[in-house]
């Protein structure tokens, strides 16, 4: 198995131990994204001819990490994601009924409003590879962007008045 199958291995591990309701640290999950996006670059620097030293002596690009997260990662991931909601809900309706599942639902949206608030900590700390992870999980939920939009209007409305006054 290659070293990129491995990590995309452990990670998606990851996102599911946290799901089941381990406890694990999001920094851990974004740093072994970022790990991912390296071993990736790695291996794909060594197949274009470039050696293993010239690549990881270059200072990673934020956008090439992206790419790397996009074109290597995010199938794989949404797959995953899209069969643990699917198996999740036939779990939970086998024991519940459809109204104790619409009250799960809602507090999962709850759940997803207050992960929006977060929005502009990540902008203020200039967190752009949880930005675009942020952006891609919520582009998925009706009215996700609708709401980082709203935030992303606030957070430009505070620093224009606080850099005014």
């Amino acid at each position: 198995m290659e070293s990129k199958e491995r990590v995309t291995d452990a990670l998606l591990d990851l996102i599911r131990r946290k799901r089941n309701g381990e406890t694990i640290s999001r920094k851990l999950i974004s740093d072994e994204t970022d790990c991912y996006a390296s071993v990736v670059a790695i291996e794909l620097g060594i197949e274009e001819g470039e050696t293993t030293d010239e690549v990881r002596s270059a200072q990673p690009n934020p956008n090439a990490k992206l790419k790397v997260y996009m074109d290597h990662f995010q199938a794989k991931f949404l797959r995953e994601t899209e069969n643990y909601y699917a198996n999740e809900k036939q779990a939970f309706l086998e024991h519940n009924s459809l109204t104790e599942y619409m009250k799960k639902e809602r507090l999962r949206f709850f759940e997803l409003e207050l992960f929006q608030n977060e929005f502009g900590a990540l902008l203020e700390a200039n967190k752009y590879d949880d930005l675009a992870r942020m952006y891609k999980l919520c582009e998925r939920v009706e009215d996700g962007l609708n709401n980082l939009r709203s935030a992303l209007e606030s957070h430009i409305t505070k620093e224009g008045l606080a850099a005014i006054v």
